[in-house]
């Protein structure tokens, strides 16, 4: 424990000492500057007396289907948290290998199982503390632009839903990064992922046609948990807001009702398990590696 320790607070150190951490932060204070727009222009732009357009464009939801429950989700937040995520993750191990600092911590009675735990619990932690500025962020300019927000404990919820869908992203990004050496080649691997995981998933969208089920699987991280690190937070904020069902479309043009306790059941499972997989077979790499 106490090495766990150790390791966590040699990395919380070595990042909070970037300049990119505190850009990363500065980025969460974004959706204030929109929401002064939609107060101060939104009737000159022609958006009717509830800007429900403009809402649509920096909320990702029209106002006056969702009123301000999925807020925290799709503002900001979750549109560029896996880049984050990515960068965390490429730098987490190649970094070391970089400066030597790793023969060096290895060289302590630390297992390397342990240094893998303490750099990932300290990432995913941190990427939590901006997101959670985030939201509160979101939560102010929403109010700002004329919205509300019901349910106050997505506030400190919804940002620990995105930090811990980011770990399989994290993960593989740091696997990359420590395979090359370079923390660049582990952040542009982590981001070409995730636009793999997004190709495949919209040409699903448009080789499936009426399999409307299939496509929500993939979007919501129940087949691929990549794509889990941008939606889950949605589809947590649905869940925890009372939302029963999605319409999906069927063969022959009906629609069936799919429950949303299914998706989201299937989602947590799925990036709890391959999160799993995904830091055995990084232990195992390493521990097999002589650094």
């Amino acid at each position: 424990m106490k090495n766990l320790t150790g390791i966590v607070e040699y990395e919380f150190k070595r990042i909070i000492a970037k300049k990119s951490f505190y850009l990363m932060v500065a980025m969460a204070f974004l959706p204030i500057i929109a929401a002064v727009a939609i107060k101060h222009y939104g009737h000159g732009a022609g958006l009717g007396p509830d800007k429900d357009y403009l809402w649509l464009y920096l909320y990702g939801t029209p106002r006056s289907i969702f009123g301000g429950g999925v807020l925290f989700s799709v503002v900001g937040l979750a549109s560029y948290m896996w880049v984050f995520a990515s960068l965390f993750g490429g730098d987490m191990i190649a970094s070391d290998l970089r400066d030597n600092g790793l023969q060096l911590l290895l060289s302590k009675p630390i297992r390397r199982i342990d240094y893998i735990l303490g750099k990932t619990l300290t990432v995913v932690a941190l990427l939590y503390i901006v997101y959670l500025i985030g939201s509160i962020v979101s939560l102010v300019s929403g109010y700002i632009a004329g919205g509300h927000q019901s349910s106050i404990i997505l506030v400190p919820l919804l940002p620990m839903v995105l930090a811990l869908a980011s770990i399989p992203l994290i993960l593989l990004s740091a696997w990359i990064g420590a395979y090359s050496g370079s923390p660049m080649t582990g952040l542009l691997s982590g981001i070409g992922l995730y636009f793999l995981s997004s190709t495949i998933a919209g040409v699903v969208g448009l080789t499936a046609g009426s399999s409307g089920m299939m496509v929500r699987m993939m979007d919501y991280g129940v087949i691929d948990p990549i794509r889990a690190s941008t939606q889950l937070a949605t589809l947590t904020s649905m869940y925890l807001t009372g939302i029963k069902t999605m319409d999906l479309p069927s063969p022959g043009g009906s629609v069936v009702h799919y429950g949303i306790s299914k998706l989201f059941i299937g989602s947590w499972v799925n990036l709890a398990v391959s999160s799993v997989i995904i830091a055995y077979f990084l232990a195992r790499w390493f521990n097999r590696k002589s650094f």
